[in-house]
């Protein structure tokens, strides 16, 4: 079996962008030609976490094929969901939150929102994000 280069990945793909960028092919195509091999490098990627772990601790600090190599521990994190004034206190933020979007979204009709108290409910801000597509594969395309 013939190795692919990084170059030949590469000319590939700018090959597309250029036919993408000439009109000349649809930009989906090429995001799911991208999204493909995403997926695919993904997985393996995934395979193989444990064993690349495994040998990372044992080129910690130092350089392999140009790449420092620094092994970290994964670590942990802090639960809280055991404890009931943590657990009160998100229910309450959810309840602000859902409020300050219903007072956001009463402005379109130039309504306030005023809570038990006779308090006006600050509204949320809209921040925008960039676009983007999800992709999913469909049976047909498997």
């Amino acid at each position: 079996m013939e190795n692919i280069t990084k170059s030949q990945i590469e000319d590939y793909f700018l090959n597309m962008l250029n036919q993408v960028e000439g009109g000349e092919l649809n930009p989906l195509d090429l995001k799911i030609e991208i999204k493909t091999l995403s997926d695919l490098l993904d997985g393996i990627d995934k395979q193989i976490s444990i064993s690349v772990a495994t040998e990372g601790r044992k080129w910690h600090k130092q350089t392999y094929k140009g790449f420092e190599i620094i092994y970290m521990d994964a670590g942990g994190r802090y639960s809280y969901d055991h404890i009931e004034e943590w657990k009160n206190a998100k229910y309450i933020l959810k309840d602000i939150e859902c409020n300050a979007q219903l007072s956001f979204k009463s402005m379109d009709k130039n309504q306030l929102l005023i809570d038990d108290g006779g308090v006006i409910i600050e509204p949320a801000r809209w921040k925008n994000t960039e676009p983007y597509i999800k992709l999913s594969k469909t049976k047909e395309g498997a």
